[in-house]
């Protein structure tokens, strides 16, 4: 059964998110570039696809309670990164591996019945970039993500520290209790915190761990990808946080500039950085109006 939420419920609860979360996907494992990778998936194949892309060190479920809102009109396919969520973990990441999966995956057949519009937050913004540089897409949807020229460091090196190092908890409630939005915001929802926190931690032999592999993120290392904006010539909207701390306003309009297509920007008022946290309904209302504009 599949229960289509409408953006104009009441903001003041959180019945919409309760309801977007009893739409529950199939959960397949693909092989990709060497790894296998975990997929959340709703709809039907024959329909026009979207393909949710997570943040750093997040997971396909940060995308439960939005991708059920396109349905029935869409395929949504959420993917856990390898490294991340429930997808297989790699000795070694080497630049652009990310990218390299999922232009297997929009390739590979039973999937998807054409190639998807990409919708990416954060660091998955930035390998939906890499992708659309590479392969014929529809479009990018760049939720909340940085592209800045070399000359000008990403604000990437403390958080890519802090998530390179391994940590172990005596139990789940210890685990949850630690777990922290980076870079930090106001709880406007705690409910969607709550929900994300505790479906961020697996059980492992000495206790409980984030799902993520802190070996990606020792490994990795800021890379400006700004060159390669002019290769995207698909259609690409850029949707900022008007309280972002990654994404400012002199950034953001540098990138729409440099890109190889049409490139729209969309502030989203009263949003931080993990906008389907903090305005989801506000971040679902543009998507759809994108995805209108672009026919």
């Amino acid at each position: 059964m599949v229960i289509v939420c409408e953006v104009s419920m009441e903001k003041n609860t959180l019945d919409w998110f309760r309801k977007a979360l009893a739409v529950t996907p199939d959960a397949l494992k693909v092989e990709v570039a060497g790894a296998e990778l975990n997929l959340l998936v709703w709809g039907e194949q024959d329909k026009p696809a979207l393909l949710f892309i997570h943040g750093g060190a997040a997971h396909a479920g940060w995308w439960r309670f939005i991708a059920p809102f396109f349905l029935p009109d869409h395929r949504c396919v959420a993917v856990d990164l390898s490294g991340h969520g429930y997808s297989e973990h790699r000795e070694y990441y080497p630049p652009g591996i990310w990218a390299d999966e999922i232009l297997e995956l929009i390739d590979m057949g039973g999937i998807f019945s054409s190639r998807p519009i990409i919708i990416g937050h954060s660091m998955g913004g930035l390998t939906g970039i890499r992708v659309a540089a590479e392969a014929d897409i529809p479009g990018l949807i760049i939720v909340d993500a940085a592209v800045r020229p070399p000359e000008n460091p990403p604000h990437q090196r403390v958080r890519r520290n802090i998530l390179g190092r391994s940590r172990l908890y005596s139990s789940k409630q210890d685990a949850v209790g630690r777990f922290r939005l980076i870079p930090p915001q106001p709880t406007i929802n705690p409910e969607i915190v709550d929900f994300i926190a505790d479906s961020s931690v697996r059980q492992v032999v000495d206790g409980w761990a984030w799902l993520f592999d802190p070996n990606a993120f020792q490994q990795l290392k800021p890379v400006s990808l700004f060159e390669q904006l002019e290769r995207v010539t698909c259609s690409v909207a850029l949707l900022r946080g008007e309280l972002s701390r990654i994404l400012d306003s002199e950034a953001a309009v540098k990138m729409c500039g440099a890109f190889g297509g049409t490139a729209t920007l969309v502030d989203i008022p009263q949003a931080y950085h993990h906008i389907m946290i903090d305005q989801p309904l506000e971040l679902v209302s543009v998507i759809r109006t994108v995805l209108a504009e672009w026919g």
